[in-house]
């Protein structure tokens, strides 16, 4: 999922999370199958990842949602 995050210096914490048309898109799509997120996790998972890591020039952050799931944000 694709979420914009505003702040003033990386060091800082985020102060705006937007979701993407393509974020909103995914949302749908996972419902269809039975699985469902919501903004507070993704919020969640963005402001408190279990772990972060760096692909080329873009940030994932990862968060378990339970022992088989877990949320990876770009």
């Amino acid at each position: 999922m694709n979420i914009q995050i505003e702040s003033g210096l990386p060091s800082e914490r985020p102060k705006k999370v937007s979701f993407t048309r393509h974020a909103r898109e995914k949302f749908q799509f996972l419902k269809q199958y039975g699985f469902e997120i919501t903004e507070t996790t993704i919020r969640e998972a963005v402001l408190n990842p279990s772990r972060v890591e760096r692909k080329d020039d873009q940030l994932l952050a990862l968060k378990p949602l339970d022992q088989e799931y877990a949320v990876r944000v770009v």
